[in-house]
């Protein structure tokens, strides 16, 4: 009786793992996970039109400066930034300030994006207030071309000095961001650097008809699989297996 509980146990796995097939066929995507770009990784100075980190992609910068070519550039801080930064790099744009100092990059727009469908992104952004600006930011989430959330902070206030914003997105399926400065100053730029950039990527699951669906394909691979086997095989009663 055992080889025969054995040999069931085989067809019925192999049937099953139709399931497995099918599953993967469609492109279910496996359990999320978390992008982090820190830039902590970079030496400074290190300077590109295309940045990756983390698993995430910065392209596409715009600064709003005709005839100059918009880059990304890691600069380093020992001494103004606070919590949350994590040091000891920040992303900044244009240019950097050598040395212990933290220089502030004009930023216009750029494009973030992991490859990936994702559901929640967050970053911190440090802006140099000074001074102040009704100019704000914006992260704007894309899915196949098409805007499908936007989040904003503003800057504006009595202060003046470094200032933080946390800017993030949930809840919304997307594959690309762009982040936006806009306003009346300065053709809408701001002044800032970026840190702790997150996306967490979207784990897509099929609907309970879809898994019901797979399940009865798989029991319909065991079936015929056992119809095929020798008359002593296909007539086991599986009740009285043990």
């Amino acid at each position: 009786m055992k080889k025969l509980s054995n040999t069931l146990k085989y067809y019925l796995c192999k049937g099953l793992s139709v399931i497995g097939f099918v599953y993967c066929a469609g492109g279910v995507a496996s359990p999320a996970t978390a992008a982090l770009a820190t830039f902590d990784s970079f030496t400074e100075g290190f300077v590109t039109p295309v940045l990756t980190d983390g698993g995430i992609t910065f392209s596409d910068l715009d600064q709003r400066l005709s005839g100059e070519t918009s880059v990304f550039v890691i600069e380093r801080d020992n001494e103004s930034l606070k919590s949350p930064f994590s040091p000891p790099n920040v992303l900044t744009f244009g240019g950097y300030v050598p040395g212990p100092g933290v220089g502030f990059g004009r930023f216009g727009s750029a494009t973030i994006s992991t490859g990936e469908l994702a559901s929640v992104a967050s970053l911190d952004i440090f802006n140099l207030q000074f001074p102040a600006t009704d100019n704000i930011l914006t992260l704007e989430a894309y899915l196949d071309g098409t805007l499908v959330g936007t989040n904003s902070v503003n800057f504006k206030t009595d202060d003046t000095g470094i200032l933080y914003r946390q800017l993030s997105l949930s809840d919304v399926t997307f594959d690309k961001l762009r982040l936006v400065a806009s306003g009346s100053e300065e053709e809408g730029v701001l002044f800032i650097d970026i840190d702790n950039v997150r996306i967490d990527q979207t784990a897509i699951v099929p609907e309970p008809s879809s898994v019901l669906s797979l399940l009865m394909f798989g029991i319909s691979g065991v079936v015929f699989m056992l119809k095929r086997q020798p008359k002593s095989l296909s007539s086991i009663n599986i009740a009285s297996i043990k």
